[in-house]
């Protein structure tokens, strides 16, 4: 018989060796990294990682278990559930690994039993070769764009639409200038920019990460992340955070300062990424997608891949029937007497979370 390990965040032991296990993996997913796992979980929240070590490879499965109990409408004592990390996730799995599907989910079934899990949710990779095929109901809400790096230079260029070369054009005859900041060193304009954005866009609370969040990607993530600027004139006039995979980059958050629009600096920005991506051997630029499917983020970074929309797939797994409509009856008590707004978002998971 098989056995998974429970590696948990708790445990600096524990931690240790889910880090060694991460760093040993050919890919080293950023989102797979216990210390981004760690960035994501609250107080009452608990990181974790289920390992299962095979004859040639392995499967990890980041996730962070969540405290039903906690919530001031639920009155059953000690009920969970598991979500996967802000992002990409899924039970990453290489070499031999997914020779080793069912072995794995028969026993993260018999763990959510055991420690009175009622559901999961799983955020999956895009890329499919890294991840085994996932249990529960599976759906893709809506779709992420993903600019391939494999190109040639100008094969690239020409690969992006009409009105993005022109834009890049403008603000190259504009006079912008990229920064690349490996270090964090402007981290205050970075969130200076951040911050007004989201008050901006009207941004849910929270994408208001804090500042030591950021501190701490900077400390702990090292390696994984990079900062690009545009500058005019010597200032910062939009920015992104990036994070870094050992194959693939990923647009995490940023902003631009809108006095500049004009001159185009978000594309500007994009371009130069990409450029830096292709020179450091990276495989794959993720843009990700839109709040809403279709709505114009997406389309401003389909222009930059046309063809490169791939879907984003949830999967949604319940692992106790009866208690989760059991929380969904309370929590709909609970808000007719005490919410003004009694209606659940469509589609989201868990329901008694909605």
């Amino acid at each position: 018989m098989i056995n998974v390990e429970i590696l948990k965040l708790s445990s600096e032991s524990e931690k240790l060796r889910w880090f060694n296990i991460w760093k040993a993996w050919g890919e080293g997913e950023v989102y797979a990294h216990p210390d981004f796992v760690e960035l994501n979980i609250n107080n009452q929240d608990e990181g974790m990682a289920i390992y299962l070590e095979t004859n040639s490879g392995g499967i990890l499965f980041p996730l962070i278990k969540k405290e039903i109990s906690s919530e001031q409408w639920c009155s059953k004592v000690n009920y969970y559930d598991v979500v996967t990390p802000y992002g990409y996730g899924g039970a990453f799995c290489w070499g031999d690994g997914s020779q080793y599907k069912d072995i794995f989910w028969d026993q993260y079934r018999l763990w959510c039993r055991d420690n009175k899990i009622v559901s999961t949710l799983i955020r999956l990779s895009l890329f499919e070769e890294q991840v085994l095929p996932s249990i529960g109901k599976i759906e893709s809400p809506y779709g992420n764009i993903v600019r391939s790096l494999q190109l040639e230079e100008e094969e690239l260029w020409y690969d992006y639409k009409h009105a993005v070369r022109k834009n890049i054009k403008r603000a190259v005859n504009s006079d912008l200038q990229i920064e690349v900041d490996l270090s964090g060193e402007n981290l205050e304009e970075f969130l200076r920019i951040y911050y007004s954005t989201m008050d901006r866009v009207d941004a849910k609370s929270q994408y208001y990460f804090s500042v030591d969040y950021f501190k701490k990607i900077i400390k702990d993530l090292s390696k994984n992340y990079a900062f690009f600027h545009v500058l005019y004139e010597g200032k910062i006039i939009s920015t992104e955070l990036v994070l870094v995979s050992y194959n693939n980059i990923y647009s995490f958050l940023g902003g631009t300062d809108p006095e500049y629009s004009n001159m185009r600096p978000n594309n500007f920005l994009k371009h130069e990424i990409i450029k830096w991506g292709r020179k450091n051997g990276k495989c794959n630029f993720v843009l990700g997608g839109g709040y809403k499917k279709d709505d114009g983020i997406f389309k401003y970074k389909k222009a930059m891949a046309p063809n490169g929309e791939r879907p984003f797939y949830l999967a949604k797994v319940i692992h106790d029937e009866d208690m989760y409509e059991v929380l969904i009856k309370q929590r709909l008590e609970w808000k007719e007497k005490h919410a003004k707004d009694t209606h659940a978002q469509d589609g989201f998971f868990p329901k008694y979370r909605a």
